[in-house]
């Protein structure tokens, strides 16, 4: 399933939050990282991420929070959106 991650960093972690990206960002088991995109400011950006299930995604995310706060929003694609619809 896919998920769009809000990152917001706390300004006095920006360092270390990208220090720990740039190595690789501690993507665990289960989980794809497809993209990510930082806003101008630097201090919030957006993830794709693919993920088997919620525990895999939780544990991808427990990683960040000591430097970011997460927003964690599932995404359907548009065949899924059509199953939602046909209900």
């Amino acid at each position: 399933m896919l998920f769009i991650v809000h990152f917001e960093v706390k300004p006095e972690n920006r360092d270390k939050s990208f220090q720990r990206f740039e190595k690789g960002g501690d993507v665990p088991p289960g989980n794809e990282h497809i993209g990510v995109w930082f806003a101008v400011s630097q201090l919030e950006g957006w993830a794709l991420v693919k993920s088997e299930n919620a525990v895999a995604l939780g544990k991808y995310m427990h990683a960040w929070t000591d430097l970011n706060v997460n927003t964690v929003t599932p995404l359907l694609e548009p065949k899924e959106l059509e199953a939602v619809f046909e209900a």
